[in-house]
């Protein structure tokens, strides 16, 4: 994934483009072409990541990634009585989603 920066780099500076909006105080057709072509990229991989965050398979490998780091243990309470409690390790949760995440993203 790229960020803002990252597309408008990709945008070759041209000396006259430069010159022209200094001179005339708006941005020329062919600096506007690329800002737009730029502008449509960022969009199109924006919609990729919202589909991909929609998808049902997205949503089950996040509960798993969450669930896989829950430590289940058993205690005994004030009467003697065993119970399970759980105790969620949150860096190896962090960890799982971030796999995750990258599994559908990258």
């Amino acid at each position: 994934m790229k960020s803002k920066r990252e597309f408008i780099k990709e945008i070759i500076p041209n000396r006259a483009n430069f010159q022209y909006c200094a001179e005339k105080g708006v941005v020329n057709g062919s600096l506007l072409a690329d800002i737009e072509r730029i502008m449509q990229k960022y969009a199109n991989q924006q919609l990729a990541i919202d589909i991909v965050i929609a998808s049902a398979e997205f949503k089950v490998d996040i509960k798993q990634a969450i669930e896989n780091a829950n430590h289940e243990d058993w205690i005994a309470d004030e009467n003697g009585e065993e119970r399970p409690v759980y105790d969620l390790n949150e860096d190896l949760a962090a960890e799982n989603v971030i796999k995750a995440i990258k599994k559908h993203l990258l």
